[in-house]
């Protein structure tokens, strides 16, 4: 009778709780094709099983294999919306597609090296946390793709994910990419909640968290977005190490483009009760741009920083740049920090160095609250800069953003290219320094609260074959002043939708030649020899002229010219 009572509860049990039944995963449907996995018959991605075969599939991810062999590149294509609530009770949530490991050894990894095409598809409630690796030699990579490498990935649409990195070294977090390389991601778009923390009582390490994208190096992110919350508690029982945290990309190098993005949501680092960290390179957009060009993007994320220990740099848009350009973006989100020692905040730029450029771009923040009352801090409107850096054609809303900079004494901060709210809602302010109203911005008072807003689908002249063209970028002389060494001028030409047409075309049809000349006009240089770098263009000269005798001292010009388009600068030579 007991035993028959105890069958008769136990299905009742299972009536009110049925057994969690975990979808398994399956290949997808043309996987027996003779062609599968091709450009022309892609993997069909069309549901959470598929999915999961994917994350748990090495043989298809294109990486390096345990004998050191470069595995086959693959093709996938999303075809219908997935539901992959049922992540959070996996064990460890869904497994990153690629290796969640890098061992500081290049390319020795079980990288993803593919084409993911998502099609415009929806992939909803995907939760993932960090994967446990014991070695000390390995850093997590927490993210829906942990590394990928000469891979496109497009149309990828992720929905209230939720990415969860705890208890390690925190290297590299993302919701879509945890590690960057060689790579074009275009037309991508994440709302998700990131939490990383530490709850041991180790120190904890949080480096490179990005919306999108920890860490993007020599890749293209262009038409993309985050939305959500990142949040960065502190470990109260050990020290705290919090660098290169940004709203989109945690950090982006090596001549990485970012093109039409944004984000919005909010970042918090640290606790209101708990002040001690360090923490380097915060930025609503990017954390640290370093050898990136940033144009036509915006961020709209309110950014708190609860600093209490050591020196920070933060940015509306960008927490440091490092010999990169900004332009034809803004800022208009809040700012909140608290500082103690050196460090930097402003509304666009924390701190822009090495030869760095920023123009055409605006700040009209809700909100900026900046605690002076400690020691040793500074704060901009729009941006601390090097002496071999340059802002121009910038404005910040001096009433909007209410910048509330406490000085010890009661004062407060205006500096230049300060303006009141009427004259920012106006498009002469902006036409009137060079501002492009025809291709690039628009504004109208029921649109981005009247302030001037990016159009869609920017573009710019076509080359007679019909290829979008965007205009050669503003050189960069470094150094200037030169004192001794060599000269490197470098630019580059821009595909704005990364054609590989483009860059052929302009390799092919569109000679650039370099010429310099002296203060009196005369012509002491010329050259067509550059060192091609990705898409960026560089001239080292010596000094020297057509006569190999070296130049004095003095003010020289520079022209670089092609079919296309003429650029010109200027630096000094000091000896």
């Amino acid at each position: 009778m007991i035993k028959i009572c105890f069958i008769v509860l136990i299905s009742m049990f299972m009536l009110v709780y049925p057994a969690f039944s975990e979808t398994l995963a399956e290949p997808p449907s043309n996987f027996h094709d003779h062609n599968a996995g091709s450009e022309e018959n892609p993997f069909l991605i069309a549901n959470l099983a598929n999915l999961r075969w994917l994350s748990e599939t090495h043989d298809v991810w294109g990486g390096i294999d345990d004998m050191g062999n470069q595995r086959t590149k693959y093709f996938f294509r999303q075809t219908a919306d997935i539901d992959a609530t049922e992540t959070k009770e996996w064990n460890d949530g869904f497994k990153p597609i690629g290796s969640s490991t890098y061992n500081y050894i290049p390319l020795i990894n079980d990288y993803f090296r593919g084409n993911f095409n998502g099609n415009d598809h929806v992939i909803k409630n995907l939760y993932i946390t960090s994967q446990y690796v014991p070695s000390p030699i390995h850093f997590i990579h927490t993210a829906m793709f942990s590394i990928v490498f000469e891979s496109f990935i497009e149309n990828i649409n992720l929905d209230n994910a939720f990415i969860y990195s705890y208890d390690q070294e925190d290297w590299n977090v993302g919701a879509l990419i945890g590690e960057s390389r060689n790579t074009t991601i275009k037309n991508c778009s994440v709302n998700a909640e990131i939490l990383v923390e530490r709850t041991d009582k180790m120190v904890h390490q949080a480096y490179r968290i990005g919306g999108l994208i920890g860490l993007a190096s020599n890749s293209d992110v262009i038409n993309s977005s985050f939305s959500g919350n990142i949040n960065i508690p502190l470990n109260k029982s050990a020290p705290n190490n919090i660098s290169f945290i940004g709203g989109l990309v945690g950090e982006s190098s090596d001549y990485s483009l970012i093109n039409e993005c944004n984000s919005s949501g909010s970042i918090i680092v640290g606790n209101l009760d708990n002040h001690s960290y360090i923490l380097s390179n915060l930025g609503g957009l990017i954390g640290n741009a370093s050898r990136t060009h940033i144009e036509h993007s915006y961020s709209k994320a309110d950014i708190y920083n609860y600093a209490y220990a050591g020196g920070s740099l933060l940015g509306g848009m960008i927490g440091k740049m490092n010999e990169s350009t900004l332009q034809n973006s803004f800022f208009y989100g809040s700012i909140y920090t608290t500082a103690w020692t050196d460090g930097f905040s402003a509304g666009l730029v924390g701190h822009a160095i090495t030869s760095s450029l920023i123009r055409s771009c605006y700040v009209a923040s809700t909100d900026i609250f900046i605690d002076m009352n400690l020691v040793e801090y500074m704060a901009y409107g729009l941006a601390s800069t090097d002496i071999s850096s340059n802002l121009s054609n910038c404005f910040w809303d001096i009433e909007s953003t209410g910048f509330h900079i406490l000085f010890p004494d009661g004062g407060y901060l205006f500096e230049e290219f300060g303006l009141i709210t009427e004259e920012m809602k106006k498009a002469s302010t902006f036409i009137n320094n060079d501002w492009d109203f025809i291709n690039i911005w628009d504004i109208d008072p029921n649109i981005n609260d009247g302030y001037p807003f990016l159009r869609e689908n920017i573009t710019s002249s076509e080359s007679e074959t019909g290829h979008t063209i965007i205009p050669l970028m503003q050189s960069i002389v470094h150094p200037n002043p030169i004192r001794d060494g060599n000269v490197t001028i470098r630019f580059n030409l821009h595909p704005l939708q990364s054609s590989s047409l483009l860059h052929e075309e302009i390799k092919g049809g569109y000679e650039t030649e370099i010429r310099i000349y002296n203060l009196r006009g005369q012509l002491v240089k010329r050259s067509n020899d550059f060192q091609t770098k990705n898409i960026h263009k560089e001239f080292v000269w010596d000094r020297k002229d057509e006569n190999n005798r070296f130049v004095p001292s003095g003010v020289y010009f520079f022209q670089i010219k092609n079919d296309l388009e003429t650029q010109t600068g200027r630096f000094v030579i000091l000896k």
